[in-house]
């Protein structure tokens, strides 16, 4: 299931779209920048992050995408 920017919001904290994308950076979570310039990610990728996963997420170089 795909978490949108307001409830990462409430997730990892911040108030502001910089500060959100920084604490994703720093918890290691995997997260895709949209085309309004928000982030978001999947339970998936925060339940891997926490260690919560039974399988693996791919292994990848980190970048950014942006959708429009």
């Amino acid at each position: 299931m795909i978490v949108e920017y307001e409830k990462l919001k409430e997730v990892v904290g911040g108030v502001s779209i910089e500060d959100v994308v920084v604490r994703l950076s720093r918890a290691g979570i995997p997260y895709i920048i949209g085309k309004r310039g928000r982030p978001f990610t999947t339970e998936d990728a925060i339940n891997h992050t926490m260690g919560l996963s039974r399988t693996a997420l791919p292994q990848t170089e980190k970048m950014t995408i942006e959708i429009r």
